[in-house]
């Protein structure tokens, strides 16, 4: 379930956003073009499908303060899922989901006043297969043969997407069930929006961990450790790459990493330099280094999911770097739409062997305005100059 196309309305500095991203994307911008504002987005959409999108919400203020301008009537997404490489002349469905919250008066509290999933064909005359739909008085799940089930109004939150409650009877309801909603909302929680990592002196990231099976980083980074010891350790392919994108970054010293026991079931991290006898521990190791290694433990044969985020990969890296994390990015794209925001040159030169799905982010009077670079003309571009020299020169915004 790739995005094929995404509006937000009146979220932050997005008061009219379209967006059709590729397979491989890299967003650029000025600091304040609304970078951050399109990854919050997508992050609160993935909150919604959690059942989450309430307190995403107050983190960030309230509902007032994300609301464009202060003055926007409401917050709507409409998202349209399509798989990635579809044929061209193919006749298939794809899901349309739409969710609209509105404030409660000038505070912080909202409810929801839309929402609406639907499988609808590429093509006419066909007409859209409702799998939910839900007003601010009512709320219906439909089974495979499109029989509504009206849905008690204490069984949910006003607050909350009705998607979030797809997961079990409520959504298998009829002799005919519908698995439909179940799928789209598991998927749209595998996202990964990582907005900010946790590396600093005093970061669990440094720390030893409780030694355990995982294999998905949380979006803050701090389960590094386990994640790591679990892949790194049982999977010889992902231990390899992983090894040969550490020696590409810091030279033939770089030997491994190790994991020895610590106390009371835990695991420390090491890496181990071929020049030095002592091992270097978690908590002595750079900024840097720490987010590089995450980075590369998103990228390096990435488990499923539908989309991954980060915003500036570049931050505290060297520019070496920056062509091992672009030809990571390369091959995790074929499994998993990817997303980078980012205004370092040195990360767009590092793109030679396939060129991003490209976008330029402004502000204008106010507005994020998402300008997509023509992919004919980067091309004819690309094959002179570098992303990075057309970011430098300023032609890549006159592509868009």
């Amino acid at each position: 379930m790739a995005i094929f196309s995404l509006n937000i309305e009146g979220f932050r500095s997005l008061r009219e956003l379209c967006w059709k991203p590729g397979s491989l994307n890299v967003v650029i911008g000025p600091n304040g073009s609304g970078k951050s504002s399109l990854l919050c987005g997508l992050a609160s959409l993935r909150h919604a499908a959690a059942g989450g999108i309430a307190d995403a919400l107050m983190r960030q203020g309230g509902m007032q303060a994300v609301l464009w301008d202060g003055q926007a009537e409401r917050v709507s997404w409409t998202l349209v899922s399509d798989p990635l490489h579809r044929p061209v002349d193919s006749i298939r469905p794809h899901s349309r989901y739409r969710l609209t919250l509105k404030p409660v008066g000038r505070g912080s509290a909202f409810y929801v006043d839309e929402e609406s999933l639907q499988e609808v064909a590429d093509a006419p005359p066909a007409t859209p297969r409702p799998y939910l739909e839900r007003s601010r008085t009512a709320a219906t799940f439909y089974d495979a043969l499109e029989h509504p089930f009206p849905v008690d109004g204490s069984a949910y939150r006003q607050d909350e997407a009705l998607l979030s409650e797809a997961r079990g009877p409520a959504a298998l309801m009829g002799p005919a069930g519908n698995a439909g909603p179940l799928q789209f909302r598991a998927r749209l929680e595998s996202w990964a929006i990582h907005e900010e990592f946790a590396v600093g002196r005093d970061a669990e990231i440094r720390r030893p961990a409780v030694a355990r099976l995982e294999e998905r980083l949380a979006l803050d980074g701090r389960n590094l450790i386990p994640v790591l010891h679990t892949r790194y350790t049982g999977d010889r392919d992902f231990k390899q790459a992983l090894d040969e994108a550490m020696s590409a970054a810091f030279g033939p010293d770089y030997q491994e990493l190790v994991f020895p026991p610590a106390a009371d079931q835990r695991v420390q991290m090491r890496l181990r330099w071929r020049s030095l006898s002592t091992e270097q521990p978690a908590a002595n190791l750079s900024d840097g280094t720490l987010r590089f290694l995450l980075l590369l433990t998103l990228l390096v044969k990435p488990p499923a999911r539908d989309l991954l985020a980060v915003d500036e990969p570049e931050t505290g890296l060297h520019p070496r770097m920056m062509a091992v994390l672009a030809e990571h990015a390369t091959d995790a794209a074929r499994e998993t739409q990817l997303v980078f925001t980012t205004h370092s040159r040195d990360l767009l030169d590092a793109f030679t062997s396939q060129a991003p799905t490209t976008a330029v982010c402004e502000i204008e009077q106010g507005q994020t305005r998402l300008r997509a670079v023509d992919p004919a003309a980067l091309r004819e571009f690309l094959q002179r100059y570098t992303l990075g020299d057309l970011y430098r020169s300023g032609d890549l915004e006159a592509l868009s």
